[in-house]
């Protein structure tokens, strides 16, 4: 069982979870810090740099989109995992929907960073 324990309720169930194991039952506990995911802002910055990216970068004339830069973006940065599928690999991207906060900063910095050493020259991003 895993709980986030982000309000009263939560905590009480979690309480009430610990005191219904039996006493002669053996368990593991941990209790971390949470770390959110990516936070909205965060998602609007980095669709936001993959937008412009895609408006002035064109390897040997190519227009890309930013969903294709993403793709790229992932596969450079977080790296590929292979799946096997009747027998045949396949490369796919590791996901970045389960980045932390932090994580992500640093994913939108090597891409920024990236796409600068390829000649995007960014808006000064603000938040609406």
């Amino acid at each position: 069982m895993k709980l986030t324990l982000r309000n009263p309720l939560l905590r009480a169930q979690a309480i009430r979870a610990i005191q219904s194991i039996p006493p002669n039952e053996v368990m593991d506990f941990t209790l971390v810090p949470h770390k959110s995911s990516r936070s909205l802002e965060q998602n609007a910055r980095y669709w936001s740099l993959l937008t412009e990216i895609s408006e002035q970068l064109k390897p040997e004339g190519g227009e890309y989109s930013p969903e294709t830069w993403h793709e790229y973006a992932k596969a450079r940065f977080l790296g590929k995992d292979v799946v096997i599928v009747d027998g045949e690999p396949f490369l796919i991207a590791k996901t970045s929907t389960k980045l932390k906060v932090a994580e992500f900063g640093d994913f939108m910095t090597q891409v920024e960073a990236w796409a600068v050493e390829h000649g995007v020259k960014f808006t000064e991003w603000r938040e609406a």
